[in-house]
């Protein structure tokens, strides 16, 4: 893999993996993120954000943060990655979370407890996640929205698979193999 400091192409957007490789100065602001989320760690729950534009360097600067709370507080922290955009539905989405936050478990039998009530946990969610949908979609499009949705895709479907045709290719006999076979170019 190649990193930010291995390419000499200006204008190749990709994040460094580690503070020696910073040139903008961004250091010292993810060590004191990373030290907020440590502080913060002990307290009630609380939620980082970090936006920005394609290009400004979010994913370098969390690769920074990650890599203060592995080097000096691994043994409070266990970090995972867990990427929601990568989801093509609500069932991979939360199998994704679920799968992410219990890979950050510990090696013991307290880790073995919570990946198995997060196991438990996790079918209600992905059902909680399509009530949401639905709800969101009839709220949006209004009743019956989903149930006419689904007429759609099926009726299209249905039209497409009607209306294909195809010629089928001759199987070639040894007679006129040489005859049959489509031409191909090199």
């Amino acid at each position: 893999m190649q990193t930010g400091t291995d390419l000499a192409v200006v204008g190749v957007d990709v994040e460094i993996t580690s503070m020696r490789e910073d040139r903008l100065d961004r250091k010292a602001y993810s060590r004191r993120i990373a030290e907020r989320i440590h502080t913060a760690g002990g307290g009630p729950s609380v939620v980082f954000g970090l936006t920005g534009p394609w290009g400004s360097g979010k994913s370098s600067v969390i690769n920074m943060i990650t890599e203060v709370l592995e080097t000096e507080h691994s043994v409070e922290w266990a970090i995972t990655a867990f990427t929601p955009w990568s989801a093509s539905n609500t069932v991979t989405l939360a199998d994704e979370f679920y799968n992410a936050v219990a890979s950050a478990m510990p090696a013991n039998v307290a880790g073995d407890k919570a990946r198995t009530l997060l196991s438990a946990a996790a079918p209600t969610t992905i059902a909680v996640l399509k009530a949401a949908g639905v709800a969101f979609v009839e709220k949006h499009l209004g009743d019956g929205a989903i149930k006419d949705i689904t007429e759609a895709a099926v009726d299209a479907a249905a039209e497409q698979a009607g209306g294909h045709s195809f010629t089928p290719v001759p199987t070639p006999s040894p007679s006129n193999s040489k005859q049959s076979r489509p031409p191909f170019h090199r």
